[in-house]
């Protein structure tokens, strides 16, 4: 009697009910084999999935090194590995499905006739193409709801400047005012001491040392109106570098309508 073929993928998986959920299967290039989830609804096949994400309780936020191997739980959120997925990929001609979903209930996919992963020595290069569905309505919706936060976050910076400027003036005319006062009580105190003192030479002494005060408040306030223009400097520099990041942010959302098949919620194989 011969030995039973072993699955090397999900859609060689032989079982009577046809239940999602983990198989071992074993790629021709691998010895002991691994665990997969399959889905056996979509399209009643096969199809060998190679990540989920649903909930955001997995981290996938990680090294290179944890993506080469996967990582996470095949029941829950996970990437099955670079290296698994090139392992299997290189077998034969396989089809990237990738399904998306956000909260509300809406649905679309892409799915792409060719597909595969290289090796190490490639990083691990993808190569898809053929490319039919929905999906591309799906990712310009998104694009727009990022750049519609992008644009309200602008506003909430442009408010703050505006506030931060405001804070500094206010501050400017206190202590305009402050030294106008100082100047006054200086004023009235050398003239109650002339009034006083009829020796000249004491009146002199002390107008000198009134004298010397007035320059070291007059100092101060330099020093203050300088650091509240460098203050309003550093606000003009966050300003521009917001705005470097914003033209960044629309160039990453570009580059986002490219990679959204590899990053999304649900990606399968078959």
């Amino acid at each position: 009697m011969e030995p039973k073929p072993r699955p090397i993928d999900c859609e060689h998986v032989k079982t009577k009910r046809k239940r999602n959920g983990i198989y071992k299967i074993y790629p021709k290039h691998s010895v002991i084999g691994f665990d997969v989830y399959c889905d056996f609804e979509i399209d009643n096949t096969g199809w060998t999935v190679i990540q989920r994400r649903f909930n955001g309780k997995t981290d996938f936020y990680r090294g290179w090194e944890t993506y080469e191997i996967g990582f996470g739980n095949l029941e829950a959120e996970f990437w099955l590995g670079n290296q698994n997925i090139h392992t299997i990929t290189k077998q034969g001609n396989y089809e990237l499905r990738v399904d998306i979903s956000d909260f509300i209930g809406a649905k679309a996919y892409a799915r792409y006739s060719t597909f595969s992963v290289g090796d190490a020595s490639t990083n691990y290069r993808l190569n898809v193409g053929g490319y039919s569905g929905n999906a591309e309505v799906a990712v310009e919706v998104d694009i727009v709801s990022v750049v519609v936060e992008v644009v309200e976050v602008v506003v909430v910076v442009d408010e703050l400047v505006a506030v931060v400027v405001e804070v500094v003036a206010v501050e400017i005319e206190e202590v305009v005012n402050i030294v106008v006062v100082a100047v006054v009580a200086v004023v009235v105190v050398v003239v109650v001491v002339v009034v006083a003192v009829e020796e000249v030479a004491f009146v002199v002494e002390i107008a000198s040392v009134i004298i010397e005060v007035i320059a070291v408040i007059v100092v101060v306030v330099a020093i203050v109106i300088v650091v509240l223009a460098v203050v309003v400097e550093v606000v003009a520099v966050i300003v521009v570098v917001v705005s470097v990041l914003v033209e960044v942010l629309a160039v990453l959302i570009e580059v986002e309508a490219v990679v959204v098949v590899v990053l999304a919620v649900v990606v399968i194989v078959v």
